[in-house]
This record gives C-alpha cells, sequence and structure tokens, in this order.
C-alpha cells in the first residue's frame, strides 16, 4: 500500500505544476492593469510603474513565471494588495470555516445519499425506489445559493429553527459552532444527497445483476450479507469517485452559501478581492482552491486501493 500510495503522490505533482501555470497564464490575460485598479486613473505614471515594480508585473513573463512558482513551492502567495499582509494570513484565518462547511455537507450528502441510494436499488420499481428519485432529482434540480434562501426563509425566518445568519463562534463553543454550521451545511448537503444516491443506486444496481451475486443468493446467503459484504464494497468506487469529483464543487458553492448567511470563509474574500480587484489575492485564492481539489484527487486514488485490492496490485 506504501508503494501505491508513493506513485499516486509523484502522479500528482505534474498535475499540481500543470494546474500552477494554467492560472498564471489566466490571472494575467484578464483585461485591466491592476496597478491602475488599486491607485486609479489620477495618479501618476511614476506611482503606477513604481507600484508595477513592486508587486513584480514589470519584469518579464517568463521571469515572473520563475518568481511565481518559487514563491509558491516556499508557500509564498505574496502580500494583498488591498490590506497589506500576507495572502497565507488571510487565507488561514478563513480556510477553516470553508473547510468545516465543505466536509459537514460531505458528511450529510454520504451519510443519506447511500442509504438512500442502496434501498432504492434493492427496491427496484417500487414506492420507495419512486421516492428515492424525486427525492435526489429536487436536490439536483435547485442552484446552491436557491436552495439557502428558501431554507432561510422557511427554517430560519418563518420557523425560527437555525439563525439567519452565522456569527463569528470561537472553536472552544462546538455546539454553538454546529448549531450555526447546520443550515449552511444543510444547505450544500442536499446537492450531494442528490448525487450520491443517483450514484450509489445506479451502481449497486449494476452490481447486484453480478454473477457472483447470483452464486452467492444461490448457496443460501442472507440478503444482508449479499448486499452489504458482496455487493456495497464492489459498488463503492464510483461513489468515491463522485465524492472526491464533487470536493471540488463544493467548495466552489461554498462560496455563495457563505455569502448568503454570511458566514465566514473564502466566499468573503473572493467578493472583496474582485471588488478591490486585489490582484495577488484573488490569485493566492484560486491556487488554494486548486491545491485542495488536487489533494482530493490524490486522497480518491488512495481509497480505491484500500478499498479494491485490485486496483494496487494491478497498478
Amino acid at each position: 500500500m506504501l508503494v501505491f500510495t508513493l506513485k499516486r503522490l509523484l502522479a500528482s505533482i505534474p498535475t499540481l505544476f500543470a494546474v500552477l501555470t494554467v492560472i498564471f497564464v489566466l490571472v494575467r490575460i484578464v483585461p485591466g492593469d491592476p496597478a491602475l485598479a488599486v491607485l486609479g486613473d489620477s495618479a501618476s505614471e511614476e506611482v503606477i510603474q513604481e507600484f508595477r515594480k513592486s508587486i513584480g508585473i514589470d519584469k518579464p513573463l517568463w521571469e515572473q513565471y520563475l518568481v511565481f512558482m518559487g514563491d509558491v513551492l516556499q508557500g509564498n502567495l505574496g502580500l494583498s494588495m488591498a490590506t497589506g499582509k500576507t495572502v497565507v494570513e488571510e487565507v488561514s484565518n478563513v480556510l477553516p470555516y470553508t473547510l468545516e462547511l465543505t466536509v459537514a455537507s460531505i458528511i450529510i450528502g454520504v451519510v443519506f445519499g447511500i442509504p438512500l441510494g442502496i434501498f432504492s436499488a434493492i427496491y427496484r420499481n417500487h414506492f420507495f425506489d419512486y421516492l428515492a428519485r424525486m427525492v435526489s432529482l429536487l436536490g439536483l434540480s435547485f442552484p446552491a445559493f436557491y436552495i439557502s434562501i428558501l431554507f432561510m426563509i422557511y427554517l430560519s425566518v418563518e420557523w425560527d429553527w437555525f439563525p439567519v445568519f452565522s456569527e463569528y463562534i470561537p472553536w472552544s463553543d462546538p455546539l454553538t459552532r454546529l448549531y450555526h454550521l447546520a443550515l449552511p451545511a444543510l444547505s450544500l448537503g442536499v446537492i450531494m444527497i442528490g448525487y450520491v444516491a443517483r450514484t450509489s443506486r445506479s451502481s449497486m444496481l449494476e452490481v447486484l445483476g453480478e454473477d457472483y451475486i447470483r452464486t452467492a443468493k444461490s448457496k443460501g446467503l442472507p440478503r444482508n450479507m449479499v448486499v452489504f459484504k458482496h455487493g456495497f464494497r464492489n459498488a463503492l468506487i464510483p461513489i468515491l469517485t463522485l465524492t472526491g469529483l464533487y470536493l471540488g464543487l463544493l467548495m466552489g458553492n461554498s462560496v455563495l452559501t457563505e455569502i448568503v448567511f454570511n458566514r465566514p470563509g473564502l466566499g468573503g474574500l473572493i467578493v472583496g478581492s474582485l471588488e478591490s480587484r486585489d490582484y495577488t489575492m484573488l490569485q493566492g485564492l484560486i491556487v488554494t482552491y486548486a491545491f485542495f481539489i488536487v489533494l482530493a484527487n490524490l486522497i480518491t486514488d488512495i481509497s480505491y486501493g484500500l478499498v479494491d485490492p485490485r486496483v494496487k496490485n494491478n497498478d
């Protein structure tokens, strides 16, 4: 397993390198001059050139690229043009809030979506199957911000079950923190439930039709053993793939959810950097998102080997 993990880790390095290169290019082809955006049109040419020199965009592109890659490898994402603080410091202050929202949403999606999909496959074309498919379809039909607004109107304003807006809650008060996290996480989790339930259902239906499942049934093994021991484990790989892929989607949707519920997180930083045309902050945020997406794919690859030994044996 160690060799398999090291191979996957080494294979992720070129991917991360390619992603960083794309980020570098995209940020620099965006129309507009960061210096003019920060200093304004009334700034003198000398001041503009001095500012461009201070943030390093006066150099040739190849030199900017080498400096950018060197800084990223050292964990240096530059200074925010709006606040003067390091981008790493600004991101570190709010990143835990976005991560806890994303992880909580995934947990909700997996805990409710997998059983929904499994029992939908077991009771195919029965009432529960139709009900489960309708629930998953509803979860996929509405964007995250719309679900957030609906939940806020009914669960917060009308029924007063949850706070309308999230507040800064210290880590020392976990119950209150979970209470403020519940509604935003549920808003994102509903979408994840829909994806996981549909994938679990289709994967289980495919596995339950395999020859070895029919053989297990013919031997008189208990139904639960056939479904959960022999069937579910082999149906896990598509579910793991989906979970890894949609980690990035949930982190993106968390931006809108954080804005709707006024939660601290990367969403506020993104909006602020766009409004102030904070060139370095926006670049650092994109790098942060890219890093976690590559990390999620790496964890997904490693989990394949844990679930199905054939994956690491054939690698």
